[in-house]
């Protein structure tokens, strides 16, 4: 089995649930950890996002003063086109 993360229409705007397990790791263990984008061993960015339960469901959300949602950031690490 693997995580997967999934956009999930909710009142008019989308976000964002984790489901799944990747061997001994699950939505629970991942909760309130910072999010980090991995490009390489020496390209780590800092997304400014955390999984948190909102409505019992794991959801990606952003940390005060974060800008930019992690899908954002993956698509401009990659120089693929705007995400929307």
């Amino acid at each position: 089995m693997s995580l997967r993360i999934n956009r999930r229409p909710s009142g008019g705007r989308g976000e964002y649930e984790i489901s799944g397990a990747y061997h001994s790791i699950d939505t629970a263990t991942l909760e309130k950890i910072p999010l980090h984008l991995v490009l390489d061993h020496e390209l780590v960015i800092n997304t400014g996002a955390q999984v948190l339960r909102q409505g019992g469901k794991p959801r990606i959300r952003l940390l005060p003063g974060t800008a930019i949602h992690p899908h954002r950031q993956i698509a401009a690490a990659l120089f693929m086109p705007h995400p929307v």
